[in-house]
């Protein structure tokens, strides 16, 4: 009896729970980044970064392998920028809305008659690389890219309203160094050598600075003239896109309103006390101006507390 007993327990639970023959089970396929994970990478790569180092992209939404039809074969859009001369391929154009919604594109921030252009991002759709995946079984992903595949640092995620760090170059525009006026210069991002940066356009199309300085505004009888209100309206929304109190720093900047066309310039401090020009003129945008010598090379937006970006 006690043989049976030991012959029970040493057998039985092999009968129970027999050995698996044959190959080992196929391993798990890759996941794909996680959403906010930003992306360099070559045809054959994917290589997840940190967001303040440049990048290429930023994952919006995912997929992992199985879970959405993958077309092939595949071009990786971290090699090859979107040719802006042929029809969006479909998958780019499914991806456009979550794009959109991911950067805030349709939450502008307004100040008075101000706003902040949104930026414009890429929607691109991105398939794992072969080596991630078995045939038509590869993670995919859409995300967010620039319009020329340009490097960016800094997330992307609700950057049209977010103004608690600095904005990628890409999505900035400042007035080409030498030049005064953006309704007659060409405009440049700002990572490039500048004085001016333009942070935002009038929503008001009728709005005029007036030269009647002193005189009475014919629409609300306020003493202030309509140029005076736009400036320091600016000013408000300086203060707000560059995450402080002090849009002048101190007086190193100088709040500005360009006019939308023509070549003369308006500019003041906050309070107005500058001259206001002599010509009336549609106002175009507002921004911020250098004031003495040297030059800017980075934007203001979002600078907070931050040294102005001098070079």
């Amino acid at each position: 009896m006690l043989l049976v007993a030991v012959v029970v327990a040493v057998v039985g639970p092999r009968l129970l729970s027999p050995g698996i023959r044959g190959g080992a089970s196929a391993a798990p396929l890759p996941l794909p980044p996680a959403v906010g994970s930003c992306l360099n990478g070559s045809a054959n790569e994917v290589l997840v970064v940190p967001c303040a180092e440049p990048h290429v992209a930023e994952v919006v939404t995912a997929w992992r392998a199985g879970e959405r039809k993958v077309d092939l074969p595949a071009v990786s859009v971290l090699a090859e920028p979107l040719n802006l001369n042929r029809e969006v391929p479909r998958r780019d154009q499914e991806c456009l809305p979550v794009v959109r919604a991911y950067v805030g594109v349709d939450q502008q921030t307004t100040v008075e008659s101000w706003y902040v252009p949104s930026p414009s991002p890429m929607a691109r759709y991105l398939v794992a690389p072969a080596d991630q995946g078995i045939g038509d079984q590869r993670w995919s992903a859409c995300v967010a890219t620039t319009q020329h595949g340009d490097a960016v640092s800094g997330s992307m995620r609700a950057l049209a309203h977010t103004f608690d760090h600095s904005w990628p170059a890409a999505f900035t525009r400042c007035v080409a160094l030498g030049e005064r006026s953006p309704g007659d210069s060409p405009t440049v991002t700002c990572d490039n050598p500048h004085r001016v940066e333009i942070l935002a356009t009038s929503t008001a199309d009728t709005t005029t600075i007036r030269a009647d300085r002193g005189s009475a505004d014919e629409t609300t009888g306020d003493e202030k003239t309509a140029g005076e209100k736009a400036l320091a309206s600016c000013g408000r929304l300086a203060a707000t896109v560059m995450g402080t109190t002090d849009p002048t720093r101190g007086g190193r900047l100088a709040v500005t309103v360009q006019p939308a066309s023509g070549t003369t310039y308006v500019f003041a401090d906050v309070s107005g006390a500058a001259e206001i020009g002599t010509r009336v003129v549609s106002v175009g945008g507002c921004g911020v101006e250098l004031v003495g010598s040297g030059r800017l090379v980075g934007t203001v937006i979002g600078l907070r507390e931050a040294p102005l970006p001098l070079g």
